[in-house]
């Protein structure tokens, strides 16, 4: 047993030997005063009634108490196994990282001034304090508004998927910051044109629920993981993947699981509706994100660096506009289960992802990892209690008999 403050366990161990030794040197005081009053014998049978026992006792019962109180007060500790759950649920945010999301109809936030030259430019950027802000992309846009919105999910696993036509992910993970770092390393010259949110789809569900998937479902590879780089024994990070992998089947399936989807719509519901309802019978939530403006603007043409050499333009020649499809994205989200499944981003000024995290709240959270873990615990009661007992006790002791002491003979 170990003590927080060890001084107030000495002191609970030194008086009740002061008052001990108070109570000895009061009853010898007593003694001297009795003599003083007159033939000791004709004294105590004058104070026959008294019990100079149960003084004994209250003394006793108050130094005890005393004593206890201090143990208790030095709060006294004992090390035991304790359980941590971390309770969270699974999430694959899909980001949209096709052209129309290079479209500079929307705000970001930069620090007065600008960023530092140095910065890397792949390094996620948050809102800064006091920031400006200054005309951007829409890409731009939703990747601050991720950092701000795993910040309010710490406890949950992350998957980031970038979409276009083609589509990226980064496996499932507890690092939100590894996870914000990848949907900044993503743009869209890394992936094919357009704009599939089906495929979006389908790999966030093969993400989520890999064991009700095969090849056959186009999840063939997808959420699977393999031997290569598992923790040997002797790795510090073994014995952490043996207490995640100790989680209780049924309560991984406890975990909720969802799609988040930030985009700026384009994609018809006729198309998604088939993924949307494979997702939902796999007890999958989808939610969706809109991004943009409702003024929109023109879609840029990128070179192989990704910078900007004009327009894009039509079969006719003419620039190609993109803006906000909120029709479209309102009718995805009834297919998903109502009006709770849409939200929108805020085109300028600080954006508020408080509806996306307070819709995400809803879904149920389950145990993601269980540790087992030495602490010390706190018994303080083990002696709080029994000096409050003592006290009661001392309490209901009288200083007089009930019976007097019969007077002896004269």
């Amino acid at each position: 047993m170990t003590f927080v403050t060890p001084w107030l366990f000495w002191l609970g161990v030194a008086a009740p030997l002061a008052i001990v030794a108070i109570h000895v040197l009061d009853l010898r005081r007593q003694r001297v005063l009795m003599t003083r009053l007159g033939e000791l014998p004709a004294v105590r049978r004058m104070m026959a009634s008294r019990s100079p026992w149960r003084r004994h006792l209250k003394a006793g019962l108050v130094a005890a108490a005393l004593g206890l109180a201090l143990v208790a007060a030095a709060r006294p500790q004992v090390r035991g196994k304790s359980v941590l759950r971390r309770k969270g649920m699974d999430l694959v945010i899909a980001i949209d990282v096709s052209k129309s999301m290079l479209v500079g109809d929307v705000e970001v936030a930069q620090p007065h001034g600008g960023w530092s030259e140095g910065l890397d430019p792949q390094a996620p950027r948050p809102v800064p304090d006091d920031p400006e802000w200054v005309r951007g992309t829409r890409l731009e846009r939703t990747r601050q508004a991720l950092i701000a919105l795993l910040a309010e999910l710490p406890d949950d696993r992350i998957s980031i998927v970038m979409f276009a036509g083609a589509s990226i992910h980064f496996p499932l993970t507890d690092d939100g910051d590894l996870a914000a770092q990848f949907a900044h390393m993503i743009g869209s010259t890394d992936l094919t044109g357009g704009s599939d949110l089906g495929e979006a789809m389908r790999v966030g569900t093969c993400l989520l629920r890999p064991e009700v998937t095969d090849a056959r479902s186009g999840c063939y590879g997808i959420g699977v993981r393999g031997e290569g780089g598992r923790a040997m024994p002797g790795d510090a990070r073994y014995e952490r993947d043996q207490r995640r992998g100790a989680v209780k089947e049924e309560e991984k399936d406890e975990r909720g699981k969802a799609i988040l989807v930030f985009t700026d719509g384009g994609a018809s519901s006729s198309q998604v509706a088939g993924d949307v309802d494979v997702a939902q019978q796999l007890g999958i939530g989808i939610y969706f994100v809109g991004v943009g403006s409702d003024a929109g603007g023109v879609v840029p043409e990128l070179d192989w660096e990704g910078k900007v050499v004009g327009a894009k333009k039509d079969a006719r020649g003419n620039s190609v506009t993109s803006k906000l499809d909120r029709a479209g994205l309102e009718a995805l989200a009834q297919l998903a289960g109502g009006d709770g499944h849409y939200a929108e981003l805020s085109p300028t000024g600080p954006f508020d992802v408080t509806p996306v995290r307070d819709a995400l709240a809803q879904i149920k959270r389950g145990t993601l990892e269980r540790t087992e873990t030495e602490r010390p615990h706190d018994v303080y009661a083990w002696f709080l209690f029994p000096a409050f007992m003592l006290l009661v006790i001392e309490a209901c002791i009288g200083m007089r008999r009930r019976v007097p002491h019969p007077e002896g003979d004269a």
